[in-house]
């Protein structure tokens, strides 16, 4: 799956130097935040003439862990237009939505695991959709985690909240897919710097994509 890094708005591989404008350097001590700042699912979904609702979620481990990390709910949209598929850059206030992906004050340097991921979920009533999404508006930042359920299960929170996510965190059916493992190295000149990245699942080969493409200000391809 092509990575490409993007320091001005040209694309190019990950593995080049190069000083991101409007970055600080990354640095071993230093504070570090990831963030999704543009999902687009594409045309080639099933639903393409409909409108369906979409969970985006992410999941990131932070150096050499057997368990696998926690799975991150970061938006939901209500009425995503498949037919006619736009960049999800923010989201209304009748949606959830959180787009941090990970953060830390004291960055160790450690090899970063990210997997962003999107799911079409059928058949959400708009009333049980709002009462979900509102529910973890209220909950705050335990709702947004796969690992959560157990403890919101127990507290007899929202069980619409728990049976809604524990069907989506479970369906194989994902519209985006995206796994990342980036290092830092900065003797070699180092594999995750600060700035945007892309990711995306498919061909063509990385240099024939950087050709044609570009990020703009807003973080869409064009």
């Amino acid at each position: 799956m092509p990575i490409l890094f993007s320091p001005d708005g040209s694309l190019q591989s990950t593995a080049t130097a190069a000083a991101a404008a409007g970055y600080q350097p990354l640095a071993i001590g230093k504070p570090l935040s990831v963030e999704l700042r543009t999902f687009y699912p594409g045309p080639d979904i099933k639903e393409w003439n409909k409108k369906a609702e979409l969970m985006i979620s992410s999941q990131v481990r932070i150096g050499p862990q057997n368990a696998p990390p926690p799975q991150r709910v970061n938006i939901m949209v209500r009425g995503y237009p498949f037919k006619n598929p736009e960049p999800i850059q923010g989201v209304a206030g009748n949606n959830y939505g959180d787009m941090m992906l990970h953060y830390t004050k004291s960055y160790t340097g450690a090899r970063l695991g990210m997997t962003v991921r999107g799911v079409e979920l059928d058949k959400i009533a708009n009333k049980r959709f709002e009462a979900v999404t509102k529910a973890m508006d209220g909950l705050g930042s335990i709702a947004m985690f796969s690992s959560a359920a157990p403890y919101l299960a127990a507290a007899s929170l929202a069980t619409n909240v728990i049976n809604l996510l524990v069907r989506a965190f479970s369906r194989n059916d994902p519209v985006l897919d995206v796994p990342t493992d980036l290092r830092f190295q900065p003797a070699t000149g180092g594999v995750l710097q600060s700035g945007r990245y892309l990711f995306w699942k498919g061909a063509p080969s990385w240099q024939t994509f950087a050709n044609q493409y570009q990020i703009d200000a807003e973080n869409v391809l064009v």
